[in-house]
C-alpha cells in the first residue's frame, strides 16, 4: 500500500479533479441504468406471468389493464421482484468489490456505484415510494391490506438502513480512490465533493436529459432517496482515517473509452425505449390461462 504524501507536496490540480469527477459521473450513470433496467425487466417478466400487457419506456412501465383486473398476488410480486433482485445484485457486487479494491484501475469504482444504486432500489425506494404511494410501496400495502402502518414502518426502518449502509461503505469507497493526494485526510472534503456529490448532481442531470421530456415523480424521489446513502457515506469518508492507496497507483488520465461507452449506452437506451416496447402476453384478448394466473 502507498501512503499519502505529506502536506508539503503540491495541491491537487483542477484538471485532475475534473477527470476524477467525470469518471465517477460516468459510473454513477452506468450503474443507475443497470439497476433501473434490472428492476424494469424483472417487473416485465413477472407481469408476463400474470398475463398483464406492459409498455416499457425509459421512465416507467405502463400496465395496460383496468384497475379491477389487478389481483392482490400480482401487485405484491410485480412491485417487489425487481427491487429484491437489485438488492441481491448489490450484495454480489459488494463481494466483487472487496478483492477489486486492492487492485489498480477504474473497475472498483463501477462496483461501488452498483452497490449504492442496488441498495437504493430496495432500501431507498421504500421511504421514497411512501410519499408518492406507488412503486415498491404497493407491495407491503397490498400484503397488509388492513392498514398502511406496515408500509410506513418499513419506510422508516429502511431509511435508517440506508444511513447505516452509507456509513459502513465508507472504507470500501475510499479504497476506490487511486489518487495519493486526494485520499489524504486534509483533502477529504475535496474527495467527498469530487467523488460523491458531483457525480450525483451531474449524473442526475444526465439521466434526466436522457429521459426528457418524461420524468416521473417516482424516479425523482428515488434520485433524492439515494442521498440517504450518500450523505452518510460522506460523513464516514470524512472521518475515516484510511489514507493508503494501492501500490504504484496509475497517473490520473481521462478515459475516453469510458465516456464514449457511457454516451453510446445512453443514446441506445433513449432510442430503443423512447417509442415504448409493447409486451403482450400470448392470448391476452381472450385471457386464456387466467384461471391459472389467478391461483398464483
Amino acid at each position: 500500500m502507498a501512503l499519502a504524501p505529506t502536506s508539503t507536496e503540491p495541491q491537487l490540480s483542477a484538471s485532475k479533479l475534473a477527470i476524477i469527477a467525470l469518471h465517477s459521473t460516468a459510473f454513477y450513470v452506468l450503474a443507475y441504468l443497470v439497476m433501473h433496467s434490472v428492476v424494469q425487466l424483472a417487473e416485465v417478466a413477472m407481469s408476463y406471468v400474470f398475463v398483464i400487457p406492459t409498455i416499457m419506456t425509459p421512465s416507467k412501465l405502463q400496465f395496460t389493464i383496468q384497475e379491477h383486473e389487478w389481483r392482490r398476488s400480482a401487485v405484491i410480486l410485480i412491485f417487489a421482484i425487481g427491487q429484491t433482485l437489485a438488492l441481491l445484485l448489490a450484495g454480489y457486487f459488494f463481494l466483487k468489490l472487496q478483492p477489486a479494491s486492492e487492485q489498480r484501475g477504474l473497475k472498483k469504482s463501477f462496483y461501488v456505484w452498483l452497490v449504492i444504486h442496488g441498495c437504493n432500489q430496495f432500501f431507498g425506494a421504500m421511504p421514497a415510494d411512501n410519499f408518492v404511494r406507488d412503486g415498491f410501496w404497493c407491495s407491503p400495502r397490498w400484503l397488509f391490506t388492513y392498514s398502511n402502518i406496515p408500509a410506513v414502518g418499513l419506510g422508516f426502518v429502511f431509511a435508517i438502513v440506508c444511513l447505516l449502509i452509507g456509513y459502513k461503505l465508507s472504507l470500501s469507497f475510499l479504497k476506490t480512490c487511486d489518487s495519493i493526494s486526494l485520499i489524504r485526510l486534509d483533502n477529504r472534503p475535496t474527495l467527498i465533493w469530487t467523488m460523491i456529490f458531483a457525480p450525483w448532481a451531474l449524473g442526475t442531470l444526465v439521466i434526466n436529459a436522457c429521459k426528457f421530456p418524461v420524468m416521473t415523480i417516482l424516479e425523482q424521489t428515488h434520485q433524492l432517496s439515494i442521498l440517504l446513502i450518500l450523505i452518510s457515506l460522506a460523513v464516514g469518508c470524512r472521518y475515516e482515517m484510511h489514507e493508503m492507496t494501492v501500490q504504484a497507483p496509475r497517473r490520473t488520465t481521462l478515459s475516453k473509452k469510458l465516456l464514449g461507452v457511457t454516451l453510446a449506452i445512453l443514446i441506445a437506451y433513449r432510442l430503443i425505449l423512447q417509442p415504448g416496447i409493447h409486451i403482450n402476453p400470448h392470448g391476452y384478448s381472450s385471457y386464456p390461462g387466467r384461471e391459472i394466473a389467478d391461483k398464483l
